[in-house]
């Protein structure tokens, strides 16, 4: 979900987990599962281990908006000890890639975020991307959609050495967020009434709130 070069390091075989621990500031402060082989099929230069342990999450993280949309979720997982979950996609020139993020909240402020990769396969022809009157292609981080007008589509890889891609979220995708928290929220509240089933492993299934890209 997100346009982390770190995070979206997919290797090539579906299932694979990628991991990051965030400490209260938005720090790495721990990696876990397949990273740096992942960084390095991916050409993931400076997104090694050693290379991201105390860098904000947010040096690598592509576009304001992304930044805006990953910041609302960190929040509400902290502020509400839930779980966010959303799908996402990750395509490359010659492969198209479903991968699905996690977020959880840990101890004293602490996160979890996962990125698992779903499901791999050929990509489907399409139009090279739509390029908007300032010269640059306007692309949705979450679902990879290009905005064409006030309308969003599925469009191919960006050609390497033509107009600048900015990152953004749609409007589609930031609904989808919102309302999986709505109703998240609702089921809180609920609980939080109810006094919350004893506290323990299960309550936070019901913490859980999910998202989803149409990819």
């Amino acid at each position: 979900m997100m346009t982390t070069k770190m995070m979206r390091g997919a290797a090539e075989g579906a299932g694979t987990v990628l991991c990051c621990h965030l400490d209260p500031q938005d720090r790495v402060q721990a990696v876990g599962g397949a990273w740096d082989m992942a960084a390095r099929l991916n050409g993931g230069e400076g997104a090694f281990a050693e290379e991201v342990l105390g860098r904000p999450i947010w040096a690598f993280v592509s576009g304001d908006e992304t930044r805006s949309y990953l910041n609302a979720l960190f929040f509400w997982c902290r502020s509400r000890g839930g779980t966010f979950r959303t799908r996402y996609q990750y395509d490359t020139a010659a492969l198209r890639r479903r991968c699905v993020m996690e977020i959880s909240p840990l101890r004293s402020g602490l996160l979890k975020v996962e990125s698992r990769l779903a499901g791999v396969g050929p990509p489907a022809p399409r139009d090279a991307p739509p390029v908007a009157p300032g010269g640059e292609i306007r692309r949705c981080s979450i679902c990879l959609r290009a905005a064409a007008g006030e309308a969003w589509r599925p469009c191919g890889h960006p050609a390497p050495g033509g107009p600048p891609v900015r990152y953004v979220v749609c409007g589609a995708c930031r609904a989808d967020a919102a309302d999986a928290l709505r109703e998240a929220d609702m089921r809180l509240a609920v609980l939080d009434a109810g006094g919350g089933a004893g506290g323990g492993a299960g309550r936070g299934d019901d913490r859980r709130a999910g998202g989803g890209a149409g990819g």
